[in-house]
């Protein structure tokens, strides 16, 4: 199985269980979700690939993933806070977001193990966002 290191806790706890019930031990290989299509392009075979829809698409209009087996299994929803008192940044706009985004001090991607999850934090400056 090739899945995006986003699903780690979920896909573990599910192919622990089903290697417990079918006695079928299961092969996972995590990678962002970004470095999964090159790896099936390149060669790289699954029985499972477990990446967002839009990836799976590319893949199949490629024709390296079979004709008719995307399935939703999960949908994700991101979502965006700032520091008690600090100006809400403009998001009205992908532009305006890209702009808000310039103006913090750290981008920081950290991999919560303890909460299984991948979460993103956004850390600004110590004075508040000028937007």
């Amino acid at each position: 199985m090739l899945s995006a290191d986003v699903f780690t806790g979920v896909v573990d706890e599910l192919a622990s269980h089903f290697e417990r019930t079918t006695g079928h031990e299961v092969t996972i290989i995590y990678a962002t979700a970004g470095t999964i299509p090159s790896r099936v392009q390149n060669g790289d075979a699954g029985d499972l690939t477990l990446v967002p829809r839009p990836m799976l698409e590319d893949l199949l209009r490629q024709g390296r993933i079979t004709e008719g087996s995307i399935v939703d299994v999960a949908r994700s929803a991101v979502g965006i806070a700032v520091r008690r008192g600090a100006p809400k940044p403009d998001i009205s706009s992908v532009e305006a977001f890209g702009r808000s985004l310039a103006l913090l001090c750290q981008v920081d991607s950290r991999f919560a193990r303890a909460a299984r999850s991948k979460d993103l934090y956004f850390f600004h400056r110590s004075y508040t966002l000028r937007v």
